[in-house]
């Protein structure tokens, strides 16, 4: 048994990989967002790669994740080696709702996306302010 290990190993590994990017997915609610937001189209307007956040149940996705803004909307998507269960999202602003949290440095924001899936998203105040300016108009009105 010990000689299949070699072998078998990379496939015992792939597996666990795909298996933690699938439930992260269900867990942050992702895979909720992407039923009616999901997106095959290169996103045209700025991104910025190596971003951070978090959805909800501490789904965590640092460093990992590409966001984007324009007048279309909120952009999201998830490094290649982490994209099972996680395609590439465009969610209009008219879906979204913001939330700005005050804090000792930057602070942070909380969007809310889907009207109907309400899926949490909080992000660093600098990437919220960032992707402010690239919406421009389109930034929904933040709640208090």
């Amino acid at each position: 048994m010990d000689h299949y290990f070699p072998v078998l190993f990379p496939f015992f590994f792939l597996g666990i990989w795909l298996l933690f990017s699938f439930l992260i997915s269900r867990m942050g609610g992702w895979h909720l967002l992407a039923r009616p937001f999901r997106t095959d189209l290169p996103f045209s307007s700025e991104v910025w790669r190596f971003q951070s956040a978090q959805m909800r149940w501490a789904a965590n996705y640092n460093n990992c994740l590409t966001v984007g803004a324009g007048p279309e909307g909120l952009y999201l998507a998830v490094w290649l080696i982490f994209r099972f269960g996680h395609r590439a999202l465009l969610i209009p602003w008219s879906e979204i709702r913001v939330r700005r949290i005050e804090g000792v440095f930057d602070g942070s924001y909380i969007l809310t996306l889907g009207r109907e899936a309400q899926v949490p998203l909080r992000i660093r105040g600098k990437l919220g302010k960032k992707l402010h300016a690239a919406a421009g108009t389109y930034w929904p009105v933040e709640e208090t």
